[in-house]
């Protein structure tokens, strides 16, 4: 479902940017990590399943 968004600015494929934060004021927003409870994840050409998961840039990210 996330790749239906199309691409967004400097990009050769389909994908998302999100800000997660406590307080609906923008200004007064204190970031909020994202997790994933299970994903699978390719880093560095390696792919591997993890639970409780907060992406970093450059993951790909895909359902288990």
């Amino acid at each position: 479902m996330i790749g239906l968004c199309g691409n967004s600015g400097n990009s050769s494929e389909p994908h998302i940017h999100f800000h997660l934060q406590h307080t609906p004021v923008l200004q007064d927003g204190r970031g909020i990590k994202c997790l994933f409870e299970r994903v699978k994840v390719v880093r560095d050409g390696k792919t591997e399943e993890r639970k409780e998961y907060a992406p970093v840039k450059g993951d790909i990210i895909s359902p288990p």
